[in-house]
């Protein structure tokens, strides 16, 4: 009984900071060799860098001229900093972006935005370098903005998805046991040693749809690559959006909330919307016992927050305002 808690508690615990994973795509944290201005000023463009991609999954943007010119006015992006130390006493910088002016950079760009809903992974594989290859996948995925979880591999994993499944791809399978991550998108993948090469087999799976592909690399850090950049690609079509492109506008949205009984429920609406990719800034215009009205600056307009509200759990549509669910 003891085991089964504590993997209880782990499987919560990876599934909590899956949910977050999507904000911190606008914070990094940086080693510094000291708190000075000179410092801190060679070091914020590393941190920009790093969260345009994360924010896009895509390195394209840092070849950008708009990103260059960033750059050279990155205090403009960043929201806040702090310094402190890691466990081992190294000093770390903190920075925190601004997500509008991020996104606005992007979209002026013609880059897409990871969406607050894009799905955590699960990756099952079977390989004789299971443990190198699983976490070259994750970190690359992790530099692009994506979560990668591997399974607990316990006696339920192993009921539902054992060690034939991964090699032979059971779609049925793989798809019954992601289920239990709270997601539907996962990588199977088997991958073999031949002769000076390494050959994968794999499957992607979402929303009960996959899709399956073999490859063959000279290393592990190459094999690791070409899953990745197809796993971001196929994600993008779903969970990137096209909103912020081309010329789509920053307008003003109020929204009304009924069914905010207490200060709790109110401080959980009030993240839950500052957090949503389409919003920009979020203010209060007015609160009464029976409803709440927020006023949003949006990009994409009512259409973008509505879809960005749809695709959550926090609120419900009641037609010309929305409740808490």
């Amino acid at each position: 009984m003891g085991k089964r808690l504590i993997k209880n508690i782990i499987l919560a615990i990876v599934l909590f900071f899956s949910t977050i994973a999507w904000a911190e795509n606008y914070n990094v944290q940086l080693a510094v060799v000291d708190r000075s201005a000179k410092v801190r000023a060679e070091v914020l463009p590393l941190g920009l860098a790093q969260v345009v991609v994360r924010a896009s999954g895509s390195d394209e943007i840092l070849t950008a001229e708009l990103f260059q010119q960033a750059k050279l006015k990155v205090d403009d992006y960043i929201a806040s900093f702090a310094y402190l130390a890691d466990n081992e006493g190294i000093l770390q910088l903190k920075i925190k972006f601004s997500k509008p002016m991020i996104v606005q950079l992007l979209s002026a760009a013609g880059k897409r935005v990871w969406d607050q809903t894009t799905p955590i992974v699960v990756l099952w594989i079977n390989s004789q370098e299971n443990q190198e290859v699983s976490s070259k996948i994750i970190q690359l995925a992790e530099k692009k903005g994506i979560t990668i979880i591997t399974p607990l591999g316990d006696l339920r994993d192993l009921a539902a998805v054992d060690a034939d499944d991964i090699t032979l791809l059971n779609v049925g399978k793989i798809i019954a046991g992601t289920k239990r991550y709270n997601t539907a998108t996962s990588i199977a993948g088997t991958v073999t040693k031949v002769e000076d090469n390494w050959q994968g087999k794999w499957l992607f799976t979402i929303n009960e749809q996959a899709m399956s592909w073999e490859n063959i690399t000279s290393s592990i850090d190459e094999m690791a690559l070409d899953v990745t950049e197809k796993l971001i690609r196929q994600l993008t079509e779903d969970y990137a959006s096209a909103k912020y492109l081309g010329n789509a506008n920053s307008a003003k949205v109020q929204l009304a909330v009924t069914g905010i009984e207490n200060l709790e429920k109110y401080a959980s609406v009030f993240k839950y919307l500052k957090e949503l990719s389409s919003v920009e800034t979020i203010g209060v215009a007015s609160v009464s016992p029976v409803k709440t009205v927020f006023n949003l600056q949006v990009i994409g307009g009512k259409l973008a927050v509505a879809k960005d509200i749809a695709n959550g759990d926090c609120l419900e549509n009641q037609g010309s305002e929305y409740r808490v669910k």
